[in-house]
């Protein structure tokens, strides 16, 4: 984070953090190592919290409705270049009509907990 907050800051000609609240990064994964001993959905948990979030956050009542949400790439409702739709198939063995349905209500709280 603190090498995109350097470029930014120099770009803009500006110092200081670019968020209102310090961030944290987490690993979720290990070089492509995706699937944990005590989690074999690990992936899809992470690629649906990832998507899901603008919609537990009450930012949107619908994820679609989200401008920046990569959830309209995978279901065919805009043509995005920021994902890699065929990468993320082949690795977590998407199926997107699933993908899609679990995608329209909030991921349970304790299956987001699992994660970290």
């Amino acid at each position: 984070m603190s090498s995109y907050t350097q470029a930014l800051n120099k770009q803009l000609d500006r110092t200081g953090s670019l968020f209102a609240h310090k961030t944290k990064a987490k690993k979720l994964n290990n070089f492509g190592d995706f699937i944990r001993v005590d989690q074999p959905d690990y992936a899809m948990i992470c690629f649906d919290y990832i998507n899901q979030n603008p919609l537990k956050s009450g930012l949107v009542k619908c994820i679609s409705d989200w401008e920046y949400s990569f959830f309209k790439d995978y279901v065919g409702l805009q043509k995005g270049n920021l994902v890699n739709k065929k990468l993320a198939v082949k690795m977590l063995n998407l199926d997107i009509k699933k993908f899609q349905a679990r995608s329209m209500s909030a991921i349970n709280e304790e299956i987001i907990k699992s994660i970290f």
